[in-house]
């Protein structure tokens, strides 16, 4: 597949020119792995006009460098992020209006920005990177495949193994460990297992109940593959149908 990260990155540059801001702090985990490919948990991306910067703690430090190569400018932080940027933020010229993304932004840590972020003006942003997420390439449409062909498998494999007196928390294991066997690398959510009645309930929780012949027994789950996902639910029989 091609590097598709330079280009989006290109055109990521295109929207905060036009929002008018100088350069983007990026919290989103999922924006993170879209522009720069590192799936760790923690991480801040600041993108200015020269240079992607990523900052991550010292449990990332092989990490990081693997998976994003020389595409960004990586600062493995000892403290906290934070601390991380504002260092950062010292040493950078040229850069006064800074967006950040409310959507993703706790408020102890908007609270940092006004407080210890006062090198910059800061702007409000919504979708700058998620509008550009929502067109997916020929690659991406071909993981997002391949995320639910990894969960069609794990089904076939889940309901050789589904009987009466299972309970929906063992056809839960069941699901999940198909699932990983079939490569997912995590789930997108929790798997839904509702049998009997419980079946009706949209989102309910895999519990104790213990599955009986001629229920109705819903599934619902999916599987994840290079940060795509799939979602799938079926509905069966468990025994003949009435």
């Amino acid at each position: 597949m091609a590097d598709r990260r330079p280009a989006r990155a290109a055109a990521l540059r295109d929207a905060i020119t036009s929002a008018h801001i100088d350069a983007l702090v990026i919290t989103s985990l999922p924006n993170v792995r879209y522009l720069t490919g590192f799936s760790g948990s923690s991480a801040l991306l600041l993108v200015e006009p020269h240079d992607l910067h990523l900052i991550t703690d010292f449990r990332y430090d092989t990490q990081v460098r693997d998976e994003v190569g020389d595409l960004a400018k990586v600062r493995i932080e000892a403290q906290s992020l934070w601390t991380g940027l504002w260092n950062l933020a010292a040493g950078l010229t040229g850069i006064e209006v800074v967006g950040f993304e409310s959507a993703h932004l706790l408020h102890r840590d908007f609270q940092r920005l006004l407080a210890e972020g006062t090198r910059w003006q800061w702007r409000p942003q919504i979708n700058l990177v998620e509008a550009l997420r929502e067109s997916k390439d020929a690659d991406e449409v071909a993981l997002i495949r391949h995320a639910g062909e990894i969960a069609i498998r794990a089904l076939t494999k889940t309901i050789k193994e589904i009987r009466p007196g299972l309970t929906e928390l063992n056809v839960a294991g069941i699901l999940e460990h198909s699932l990983r066997d079939e490569g997912s690398e995590e789930f997108p959510f929790s798997a839904i297992v509702a049998s009997g009645p419980r079946a009706a309930l949209p989102h309910a929780r895999a519990s104790s109940r213990v599955i009986e012949r001629g229920d109705l027994l819903l599934l619902d789950f999916g599987a994840q593959y290079k940060g795509y996902c799939s979602d799938i639910t079926r509905t069966m029989v468990i025994g003949p149908a009435s």
